[in-house]
């Protein structure tokens, strides 16, 4: 795997913003149209990054901080056994590489799911976009925060959860980051693989795969290859807010 290098000047190509998918949830959604002017020439829209491909990797300097303007994202930590831990999946409009900011390198390694883009926002520009874009700071920083708080949310949710309410709560969270960003909150289109959910989850894959089939059995999702639709939401938040030895009774019956 290659380790993605190149950057675009915004200035240079067909105007990025006006095109992506994700402006209208992008930091810079609050700026006025002369302020966005400004703003394109502090930002640099990276050459699009091929499946497998790595943003940056644990360990590297922390030189700017990015925002996934199209495809998606993981972001994973690697042991010295080569064991890889995903931390995250990130959509359009999520701010990726903020994990180590305090040590100025970054903690975890990101790589490509998909065909995807990010822009970068360059640490040498970070007293410009507070000085000249003040609210667009405090919004970078509120999402910076949100995203820190939903991952240690997460983490503490995988230590206490049963296998079925892992998967519950996975389905139901992404259903939940697709209707903030504008999409469909019924359907996800996973391009992750289940390798990388049971991952993700703390799971085998084949126990994944097992409650995958159970749910859509019960008719809780219809599973299609890597879309799952949610058909029944009031059961799956259901199984989600299950106590874990009413799950665990369920479990030994079925």
């Amino acid at each position: 795997m290659k380790t993605h290098k190149h950057a675009i000047s915004l200035k240079t190509v067909t105007d990025a913003c006006d095109l992506c998918h994700a402006k209208d949830i992008c930091v810079s959604s609050l700026l006025d149209p002369e302020s966005l002017k400004h703003f394109k020439d502090i930002v640099h829209h990276k050459s699009p990054m091929e499946r497998g491909e790595r943003l940056f990797m644990a360990g590297d300097s922390i030189h700017s901080i990015f925002i996934l303007h199209s495809g998606s994202v993981k972001s994973y930590l690697e042991s010295n056994a080569g064991d890889n831990q995903i931390t995250g999946f990130h959509l359009p409009g999520d701010v990726v590489g903020i994990h180590g900011l305090e040590k100025k390198c970054h903690a975890d390694t990101v790589e490509a799911l998909e065909t995807s883009c990010v822009c970068e926002i360059r640490f040498s520009n970070f007293d410009e976009v507070g000085d000249t874009f003040p609210a667009l700071q405090k919004k970078l920083a509120r999402n910076i925060l949100l995203q820190m708080d939903h991952d240690q949310e997460m983490m503490m949710i995988l230590g206490k959860m049963s296998a079925e309410r892992r998967v519950a709560y996975f389905l139901l969270d992404m259903a939940k980051r697709l209707k903030g960003h504008g999409l469909s909150s019924s359907r996800i289109n996973l391009s992750m693989t289940r390798h990388d959910i049971a991952n993700y989850l703390g799971l085998a894959v084949e126990t994944v795969s097992r409650l995958l089939t159970r749910m859509q059995k019960s008719e809780v999702i219809r599973v299609d290859r890597r879309s799952v639709e949610i058909i029944n939401r009031e059961l799956l938040e259901n199984i989600y807010n299950r106590s874990d030895d009413d799950n665990n009774s369920r479990l030994v019956k079925g």
